[in-house]
């Protein structure tokens, strides 16, 4: 089936010194993930958004540059999570 073949090309593996499980939205839901690191004064975060199956419907990385703290760049990256669930036009999301 076309759908099993592509949930292949969308797994994505992410190796973390502190791995978190992560958890299935309720049916007909969608969960946002957001990851944030800063490494000297240097700040990213990735987004990504999946379905109650665990495929991948979005996402997107983020570089921020210069940011002194880490909960400023967490806002950035629920922000980024917000404008895309909106522009996917999901109803029913969980951050």
């Amino acid at each position: 089936m076309l759908g099993e073949v592509f949930r292949i090309h969308n797994l994505i593996l992410l190796w973390s010194s502190n791995p978190q499980k992560w958890g299935k939205p309720p049916i007909s839901f969608m969960k946002v993930n957001m990851d944030v690191a800063v490494y000297n004064n240097k700040s990213g975060f990735r987004v990504i958004i999946r379905d109650c199956d665990g495929f991948v419907r979005g996402g997107c990385v983020g570089y921020k540059g210069d940011h002194s703290s880490i909960e400023w760049v967490e806002i950035d990256a629920l922000v980024k999570g917000i404008s895309m669930a909106c522009s996917f036009n999901f109803d029913h999301v969980i951050f």
